[in-house]
């Protein structure tokens, strides 16, 4: 427990997938930056249900930031419920990967700035996640994405896969109330549900792709998303 002052834990030394955090949980965690709950760099351990309640960044990833191109973090079982930051309310994946399997995000908000973007999970620069079993339910965004943003660049573009995941309820300020994948991100989907999602003031209820990001959906349910302008 941070107390709301202080982050809760910090792993940047090289640690490999024999490194394990199993049933913690982590909360009130406080970073003046990033990741208020917990910090990686070039690090590859396994996370195994794992709580991140109500951490908050200063900056972005209140409950985890990961960093650097040799991060490969493993999160099974894992969930995160009211963490806050100005971007990537939940996670913020900076030049990294990550996979998922089974995690929950719930309730967690991207908010403060004019910028804040991804609810739950905000990819930045040459990363690639993989989810599968994933449920993101109740998450906003003062801007852009209630749930996932994904910033890419031209070379070697943000990867997201999903599989077997539900994006649902997410609701973002502007565009993408569930996803927003911008700058030539890729995003693919298979056998999803993007349902109920809301781009208030904006495009994109479900998914929004702009600016030579591509989207590849298979199998997928979207349902009852609405926006404020086109794309519902």
């Amino acid at each position: 427990d941070g107390a709301d002052s202080h982050q809760v834990i910090e792993c940047q030394n090289d640690e490999d997938a024999s490194t394990r955090f199993e049933n913690l949980v982590v909360q009130n965690g406080y970073a003046d930056d990033d990741g208020g709950g917990m910090f990686m760099r070039d690090c590859t351990p396994t996370l195994v249900n794992c709580h991140f309640l109500y951490n908050r960044g200063g900056d972005v990833g209140g409950a985890l930031k990961v960093n650097g191109e040799f991060g490969g973090p493993i999160l099974t079982d894992c969930i995160f419920i009211g963490n806050e930051a100005k971007e990537g309310g939940a996670i913020y994946l900076a030049s990294s990967n990550i996979t998922m399997i089974d995690c929950r995000f719930e309730g967690n908000a991207a908010t403060g700035v004019s910028y804040s973007d991804g609810g739950a999970f905000f990819l930045n620069n040459r990363c690639l996640a993989v989810l599968t079993g994933c449920t993101f339910s109740g998450n906003t965004a003062d801007r852009d994405a209630g749930a996932i943003y994904l910033d890419g660049v031209s070379s070697n573009p943000e990867s997201l896969a999903m599989i077997d995941c539900e994006i649902s309820n997410n609701r973002a300020g502007e565009n993408g109330g569930g996803i927003f994948a911008d700058f030539y991100a890729i995003l693919n989907m298979e056998n999803c549900t993007v349902d109920g999602n809301a781009a208030t003031a904006g495009d994109g209820g479900g998914i929004m792709n702009v600016r030579n990001s591509t989207a590849t959906l298979v199998g997928c349910t979207l349902s009852d998303n609405t926006a404020g302008g086109r794309g519902g």
